[in-house]
C-alpha cells in the first residue's frame, strides 16, 4: 500500500539497530504526529488556537524540515536518472553520525553516495538569497562531526548570491525543482 517507509542509513546498512520506519503518506503521517494522540485536546481548543499551541512549533522546527529533505531527496533522485549529475549518485539516504567517546549523535537527512564518497545536502528556507556566511556555517558544522564529505549540496529557496564557488559546492534553487 506503500504507506509505510524503511530507513537505513547509508554509511551502515548491515546495522540492524539503526533501522527505522516512518509513515510515507504526508496526510497519515500528519494525522499520526498531531491529531491521534491530542484529540482531546483539539475538542477543548479553537481550531486556530489548537494549532498554536500544540502544532505549530513542532511542525516548523522539525516536520517540515524533514519533509524538505525528502523532497530534495526526491529532486536529486530525478536529476540522477536524467544525468544531470556527475559523478552519478549511486546511493542516497539518511547518514548516521555517532561518537561514543564524546556522546555525540548526528542523523544527516539528505546526504548522497557517488564514486568519490558522501555528498551532504542542506536544505535552506531564507527570505533572501543564501551568501557565503551561511555556507561557512554550515561546512563548519559538517567538520566538527569529522565525517568525510569531500563536498556540499545547498538548495535554496530564494537562490544564492554571486559570491559562492559553484564548483565547490552542489547548489540548487527551489526554482530548478520545478523545471520539467
Amino acid at each position: 500500500m506503500d504507506i509505510i517507509e524503511k530507513f537505513t542509513p547509508i554509511n551502515d546498512k548491515s546495522n540492524k539497530k539503526k533501522t527505522y520506519y516512518s509513515i510515507k503518506d504526508n496526510c497519515l503521517h500528519f494525522y499520526y504526529r498531531y491529531i491521534y494522540g491530542t484529540i482531546w485536546s483539539y475538542l477543548r481548543f479553537e481550531p486556530d488556537k489548537f494549532f498554536e499551541k500544540l502544532i505549530k512549533e513542532d511542525f516548523y522546527n522539525a516536520y517540515l524540515h524533514n519533509k524538505l529533505n525528502e523532497i530534495t531527496k526526491s529532486f536529486l533522485n530525478r536529476k540522477n536518472l536524467k544525468n544531470e549529475i556527475n559523478p552519478p549518485i549511486l546511493e542516497s539516504g539518511t547518514y548516521l553520525y555517532e561518537d561514543k567517546k564524546n556522546k555525540a549523535n548526528q542523523l544527516l537527512n539528505c546526504v548522497t553516495k557517488d564514486q568519490n564518497g558522501y555528498v551532504s545536502y542542506k536544505y535552506i528556507v531564507s527570505n533572501d538569497k543564501v551568501g557565503i556566511k551561511e555556507i561557512n556555517e554550515e561546512e563548519t558544522k559538517i567538520k566538527d562531526i569529522k565525517q568525510d564529505f569531500y563536498k556540499l549540496g545547498f538548495v535554496s529557496t530564494k537562490g544564492f548570491n554571486e559570491d559562492i564557488d559553484r564548483n565547490k559546492y552542489n547548489l540548487f534553487p527551489l526554482k530548478d525543482f520545478y523545471k520539467d
